[in-house]
């Protein structure tokens, strides 16, 4: 019996039931489990190629609650694996690249899946196909989930692509379009979990919000620690705010900021609080990596870092390092 091509690209193109239900069954634990969102953006397309869904791509985007940026993307590329791409607030509106996506279009005119045939004027409608087309992609399906009734900027814009010549079968698509709602309740729990840590992490400070997300709330829970005392403040603030537009002052500490903490963090420091125009921070002794001599060097050397990054920059820091401390 001679089998032909469109046979064996038919049997190729349908994926196994028992193995998609697996999958459907394996994002349900991994949202009550909190999974981590990398593992399982990189767990789900791995295991729809195991199932026999010809996908090449998926990427999927989620807005954030971030002093900076608005949103975070996944790319996954068959064989590249996982990249992940920030995208910064702008000052107003939305971002020119974002306005000429699918995804803008479909949240305009309210559609919740949108699928293109690439070839080589795709690019013409929307110049993310084009590029998508050019790296090898035949077909293309976006859809939109959200997250939450009451803000339409909460949820999930997500993209399959194939590189098979015939694109996705239809068995294909049935398999996607069911995993898809499993896939955004997953990712809502991973985000929503992260959210809580990156709060208390925030305002607490690392070691203070892990104690709190592992159960330490009762009035009176606490540890007793060594540590060095970092404080920096912005010198001519007053000045600055009395004669800087509100949002230019705001600007202004937003950079500074994001400046000194980055020398904090890349000390392994914890940011304790923001206070005005000054920041609190803490380096805990470890007594397996030098004790106090060796936090308040951490210290210190975060101090330097902090007054060579600001030196680019018109902002001017005081910075104090105590020493001692025990709380």
């Amino acid at each position: 019996m001679e089998i032909s091509e469109v046979d064996v690209q038919t049997a190729e193109s349908t994926p196994s039931p028992i193995l998609i239900g697996q999958l459907a069954d394996w994002l349900m634990e991994q949202a009550l489990r909190d999974g981590n969102l990398k593992e399982i953006i990189s767990g789900c397309c791995e295991r729809l190629q195991s199932a026999g869904v010809g996908l090449y791509r998926c990427f999927l985007g989620f807005s954030m609650l971030h002093p900076l940026y608005r949103a975070v993307g996944f790319t996954w590329v068959r064989g590249e694996g996982l990249t992940v791409e920030t995208f910064p607030h702008v000052a107003e509106g939305l971002p020119d690249d974002f306005k000429q996506s699918p995804f803008h279009y479909m949240l305009e005119h309210d559609v919740p899946c949108l699928r293109r045939h690439l070839d080589a004027d795709s690019g013409k409608e929307f110049a993310v196909l084009g590029e998508i087309h050019e790296a090898g992609g035949t077909d293309y399906v976006a859809f939109a989930v959200g997250f939450h009734h009451t803000d339409e900027n909460q949820g999930m814009l997500g993209s399959w692509t194939s590189d098979r010549p015939t694109g996705f079968s239809e068995g294909e698509l049935r398999a996607l379009i069911r995993i898809r709602d499993r896939l955004g309740v997953a990712c809502k729990m991973a985000i929503r979990s992260k959210l809580a840590q990156n709060i208390l992490v925030t305002y607490l400070g690392a070691d203070a919000g892990s104690r709190v997300l592992s159960g330490q709330i009762k009035r009176g829970d606490g540890e007793t620690i060594q540590a060095a005392i970092w404080y920096a403040d912005l010198r001519n603030s007053t000045r600055m705010a009395d004669t800087m537009s509100r949002q230019d002052f705001i600007d202004t500490l937003n950079s500074y900021f994001e400046t000194i903490g980055a020398a904090v963090t890349a000390e392994r420091g914890e940011i304790l609080s923001f206070v005005g125009d000054a920041m609190l921070a803490i380096f805990p002794a470890d007594a397996n990596d030098g004790g106090m001599e060796k936090a308040c060097e951490r210290a210190y050397a975060a101090a330097l870092d902090a007054r060579r990054r600001l030196a680019g920059s018109t902002h001017c820091a005081r910075i104090w390092v105590c020493r001692r401390w025990t709380a």
